[in-house]
């Protein structure tokens, strides 16, 4: 089978899935990002690198220019597929991170593929005064709807989005070799005055961020924390709200893997604003290094975190005293980072989870392909 993965980085959150495919015999598989590694590649796989947009008058951060700025950077990728597939390569199946916009005109080059988008967990509200944050739901909207199958790779059970609720929410695989491999002191970090990781996915949530640390440094003045915002433009954000950090507050640029994995080995709490401005890998690859999630939200929608699942659920009015009182408890901190890192591995171990994505992506193509045989193909 001939499989074209699109991705935002070289291999990303689709990594798993990709050595899975590469280890299967048969496969033809082409991998293009918007960036990654050049040294880097995975046996089998072969990785090209899509150019995004370079008009110089398409400067700015307003929905329209950043719109403008997607369908060219969309038009440029289709120039690409449609070269690919002059060249002979048509793939049996797409797989595509779904608010990218060089996966915008997909089908005017692949209208026959089998295309399988991942949603990506993207606020639906605020966006208002967010001309990017407001383009990238639009262009996943527009994926999960040119897509055959939607897929959530997730920590809790449903998305808070109506647009997503006909995704299949599957557990996010986790690398727990890599993270916090069985016997290494993992769970070390409950003595003493462990680092809390504040830490959000998006740029609307930067604010919040900002005023959840400063909060808890009232009432911790002692402890350290470190911000953390997982996208280029929420760093920006919060690098302008933050004119002068407080001492003991860092707030590192753009990580390397290690370097994001040293930075989990040095936390004993993880927390945000709300628990659903937290990403699945990031809260889960926290958790596999023994990080105790305290958070705010209800439990109810996240199930395999709830009781004797390693974290602490609280209202939003009481997340700043929930997490100061935790910090005062290293003993409880102890028992909930064993029971943290049990979850992870449990529920989330990727050599545990891929072979069922795997399976339920040749069952749906099976099915999918069974049907459009037999002319019932929408």
């Amino acid at each position: 089978m001939r499989i074209l993965f699109i991705n935002h980085t070289f291999p990303g959150d689709l990594g798993p899935l990709l050595a899975a495919f590469a280890a299967q015999p048969g496969h033809e598989i082409l991998f293009a990002s918007c960036r990654g590694r050049r040294d880097f590649s995975v046996p089998g796989v072969r990785h090209v690198v899509l150019s995004p947009s370079r008009s110089r008058r398409l400067a700015g951060d307003g929905a329209g220019t950043v719109l403008d700025r997607a369908v060219e950077t969309g038009r440029q990728a289709l120039q690409a597929f449609r070269l690919l597939r002059q060249s002979g390569f048509v793939p049996d199946m797409v797989l595509l991170s779904s608010a990218l916009e060089q996966g915008l005109f997909l089908r005017d080059a692949f209208p026959d593929t089998f295309a399988v988008c991942f949603a990506e967990g993207l606020p639906s509200d605020g966006l208002a005064a967010d001309g990017r944050g407001l383009v990238r739901h639009l262009l996943q909207c527009r994926q999960m709807r040119q897509s055959d199958l939607v897929i959530r790779l997730a920590a809790e059970a449903e998305s808070r989005d109506l647009e997503q609720r006909g995704a299949v929410t599957l557990p996010y695989p986790v690398d727990t070799d890599y993270f916090a491999p069985a016997g290494d002191g993992a769970c070390r970090r409950a003595e003493g005055d462990g680092q809390v990781l504040c830490a959000v996915r998006d740029a609307a949530d930067a604010g919040r961020l900002l005023r959840l640390a400063e909060n808890l440094l009232d009432q911790r003045p002692e402890c350290r924390l470190t911000l953390l915002c997982e996208s280029a433009t929420g760093r920006e954000r919060l690098a302008a709200l933050a004119t002068a950090l407080p001492p003991g507050v860092s707030m590192p640029e753009r990580l390397s893997l290690r370097a994001y994995r040293d930075l989990l080995r040095t936390a004993a709490v993880i927390t945000a604003p709300e628990a659903s401005c937290l990403s699945a890998p990031v809260l889960l690859e926290a958790m596999s290094c023994g990080v105790v999630p305290v958070l705010a939200g209800d439990a109810a929608g996240w199930p395999l975190l709830r009781a004797g699942g390693g974290c602490l659920w609280c209202h939003a009015a009481l997340l700043v005293p929930t997490l100061a009182a935790a910090l005062g408890r290293p003993q409880e901190l102890a028992r909930l980072s064993r029971a943290a890192r049990a979850t992870v591995v449990r529920h989330f171990r990727r050599q545990d989870v891929i072979p069922g994505h795997l399976a339920l992506l040749h069952a749906v193509r099976t099915a999918w392909l069974r049907k459009k045989q037999d002319g019932t193909t929408a």
